[in-house]
């Protein structure tokens, strides 16, 4: 009987420091909060931007002769370092049009590559007249989060509205003189259209 009071008291007398330790580790959580949260606020957005890039191929229309033959799949190339991680993999292996994409990381982009869509990173400012032309004689879909892009030529460039959500903007004339054809419906989802 004598041992009980002893656990009670025992008990009682460590519950403050548990409660201590336990606010002490609640704080450093909120503390480390927001740089864990960041990154993957970062990682979201980068999946939804490569989920726009999917969708975007899903509303163009290419010419023929863009594919070797019916069972061709459809090349997504990402030119330059990028800060997606490894969000284009989410859309390897899914279809466009009856056809599988692939995903290829290239350090440069020429017409070899057989690229349908090229994403085409902010680290490729410099190059970016050289990869406008190499798209539209190779009647590539190009895509950028890069300021000016479309302004540049690129045919759609993802940026961020006032409302803080992801958008684009098209520049339809590249479109037309890639040969590409994109749905009306794309057209008028735009924030802005330039002709």
């Amino acid at each position: 009987m004598k041992l009980l009071p002893a656990i009670i008291v025992r008990s009682a007398a460590a519950r403050p420091l548990r409660r201590c330790g336990v606010a002490a580790v609640a704080a450093i959580a909120l503390l480390a909060a927001p740089s864990l949260a960041a990154p993957a606020q970062e990682a979201n957005e980068q999946l939804v931007k490569v989920a726009f890039i999917y969708n975007f191929a899903k509303f163009t229309t290419w010419p023929d002769s863009v594919f070797a033959d019916a069972e061709a799949p459809v090349a997504l190339c990402v030119v330059g370092k990028h800060d997606f991680g490894d969000a284009f993999e989410s859309v390897q292996g899914k279809s466009i049009g009856g056809r599988t994409v692939i995903v290829k990381y290239l350090a440069s982009y020429r017409d070899k590559d057989s690229c349908q869509i090229v994403y085409v990173a902010p680290s490729e400012k410099a190059r970016l007249a050289r990869i406008v032309l190499t798209g539209k004689e190779a009647h590539a879909l190009t895509v950028s989060d890069m300021d000016g892009f479309a302004e540049g030529g690129g045919i759609i460039r993802m940026m961020r509205g006032s409302d803080d959500r992801i958008g684009f903007e098209i520049n339809a004339k590249a479109a037309e003189e890639s040969g590409i054809k994109l749905s009306s419906r794309l057209l008028t989802l735009a924030k802005k259209l330039l002709n």
